[in-house]
């Protein structure tokens, strides 16, 4: 419980402060997951403590509660994903070996960029492998709140 009002409240924070440094909604320029949000309520008034907003668009609340799903799930998946990858290249040391000397012909001893890591064959190849064997997420169920509440699909 006081985990969750600790994260809540780092969450309002990051809202405060896009609106303080001049960012209002729908003026932002949605370059990452909570300006994206906080466009789509451009026509909503949204006030800091309301528990829903006045249309269609989300509330400080429901935007709080989507920042948490993707900060978690995201750092959760990943780990799981890198965990299961580390394993398999434990269990096959020949494809360990051939990642490791793609790395060092294409990165050398730098440090890996986006440019380089787009031409690492043998490791996108390993880790989209890990992904098909050992997906971190098998199902994942979100369920719609609004107007397609009573909408019956066959």
């Amino acid at each position: 419980m006081k985990l969750d009002k600790e994260i809540k409240d780092m969450f309002r924070e990051l809202i405060h402060k896009k609106k303080k440094q001049g960012m209002r909604i729908g003026e932002s320029s949605g370059d990452d997951l909570l300006s994206m949000m906080l466009q789509s309520n451009s026509k909503n008034y949204l006030h800091e403590n309301a528990k829903e907003s006045t249309t269609n668009g989300m509330s400080i609340e429901e935007i709080i509660e989507e920042c948490k799903l993707f900060y978690f799930v995201g750092q959760e998946t990943t780990s799981i994903w890198l965990t299961w990858t580390m394993i398999v290249l434990a269990m096959h040391p020949n494809w360990q070996e051939n990642a490791r000397d793609e790395v060092l012909q294409i990165c050398g001893r730098n440090t890996p960029n986006f440019e380089s890591i787009n031409h690492l064959k043998i490791v996108t190849m390993i880790l989209n492998e890990v992904l098909r064997l050992y997906p971190p997420v098998v199902h994942q169920f979100r369920h719609t709140v609004g107007i397609f509440q009573n909408l019956y699909l066959f």
